[in-house]
C-alpha cells in the first residue's frame, strides 16, 4: 500500500519533466506535485490506524463503541484525499495561468536564445 502513493508522486515528477509544462514551470504543476506529496505523507500516518482497523474488522469487532473516534478518523480523511484527487483533477483539466520566477526565466532565455 505505500507504494502506491509514493509511485503516484513518482510518476507525476517524471511526467512533468517529459512534458512542456515541466516540473517548476507553472504555479498548477507545483500545486499538484505538493498536493500529492501531502496526500502520500497522510496515507503513510494512518497506515497503522487502517491496519489496525482491518484487523478488527476481519474479527467482526467494528460496532465497539470504543472504535468510534478511529472510524471518524478514517472517514476524514478519506475525505480529505478524495478533495485531493479533485482539486488535483480540476488542475489537470484546466491548467490555470501563472508561471513561477523560474518558468519566467526559462521562457525569457529561450526568447533571447531564438532571436540570435
Amino acid at each position: 500500500m505505500p507504494g502506491g502513493g509514493s509511485l503516484t508522486l513518482l510518476t507525476g515528477v517524471v511526467s512533468s519533466l517529459g512534458t512542456p509544462w515541466g516540473l517548476f514551470q507553472y504555479y498548477w504543476v507545483v500545486a499538484k506535485i505538493a498536493l500529492t506529496t501531502l496526500a502520500t505523507i497522510v496515507l503513510l500516518l494512518q497506515l497503522r490506524l487502517i491496519d489496525y482497523m482491518a484487523s478488527k474488522s476481519a474479527t467482526g469487532v467494528l460496532l465497539s463503541e470504543d472504535l468510534r473516534g478511529a472510524k471518524f478518523a478514517l472517514m476524514v480523511h478519506a475525505a480529505g484525499g478524495l478533495l485531493v484527487l479533485v482539486l488535483v483533477a480540476i488542475l489537470s483539466v484546466y491548467k490555470p495561468r501563472g508561471m513561477t520566477l523560474y518558468g519566467q526565466s526559462r521562457l525569457r532565455d529561450q526568447q533571447a536564445a531564438g532571436r540570435q
